[in-house]
């Protein structure tokens, strides 16, 4: 048996969606789960890049209510969809790490021009607090940004923003309690970057996002992009 039918014989490609085994190998994606994916489309806000309901409307209600220090963001995925919400569950607390190969590819093919628009000149993943490392084995928003910086040829720099304080889990807060949550929690070690690519699994209020960008110009960072896979919807 050859060495790559073994491979998948024990380690077959589930689909992100269904999580069934699938056949279709290159994209990983089952054709029949295709329609679910219901990527991020236009209309969407052009502060942060969530999904609007209205075409006239250039901003979501958050981004036309909040404070927004970064320049643009993007996303890949609807958070408000349950497979969405399932898969990124997975890869975050039961280390199925395998599926951001899927979507990281997915990612690149959709948003290849515009990153390369943006033309930043490194990728910053939002760092996570050290006892959470330890207990995860792993960063998320690292994990991303090495696979996307390898297809984009971007470096990432895991080094220059820091997490310096365990915060309370964001999700149990409100938007106005997530930034005062999150004050003094990030420090960004002073480089000469100018223009950068912050990533991160999951954007839902922006309140990492806005902190981290506010450290960042701190520190002489001109410009801040957005990079996530996964976005929530606007409040009203």
């Amino acid at each position: 048996m050859k060495e790559g039918l073994i491979w998948d014989l024990f380690f077959p490609i589930r689909c992100p969606v269904c999580l069934d085994v699938t056949i279709s190998k290159k994209r990983g994606i089952c054709e029949q789960c295709i329609p679910y994916l219901q990527y991020i489309e236009e209309p969407r806000c052009k502060k942060c890049g969530k999904k609007i309901m209205q075409e006239e409307m250039e901003y979501c209600y958050d981004c036309t209510k909040y404070s927004r220090s970064f320049e643009e963001g993007i996303s890949l995925l609807d958070y408000s969809l349950p497979w969405v919400k399932r898969v990124m569950a997975q890869i975050k607390y039961q280390n199925h790490r395998q599926y951001l190969d899927i979507l990281c590819r997915e990612f690149y093919q959709k948003y290849e021009k515009k990153i390369e628009q943006w033309d930043c000149e490194v990728m910053l993943p939002v760092p996570i607090h050290n006892s959470r490392r330890r207990k995860r084995g792993f960063n998320q928003a690292e994990e991303i940004a090495w696979r996307l910086g390898e297809m984009w040829k971007i470096p990432v720099d895991c080094s220059c923003l820091k997490r310096v304080k365990k915060t309370l889990p964001q999700k149990e807060l409100s938007s106005r309690e997530r930034i005062n949550n999150l004050k003094g929690a990030f420090v960004a070690q002073k480089q000469s970057y100018k223009k950068v690519l912050l990533v991160d699994d999951i954007f839902t209020t922006g309140s990492t996002a806005e902190i981290c960008t506010r450290a960042l110009k701190a520190i002489g960072v001109e410009q801040v992009y957005i990079l996530t896979l996964a976005i929530g919807r606007g409040t009203s």
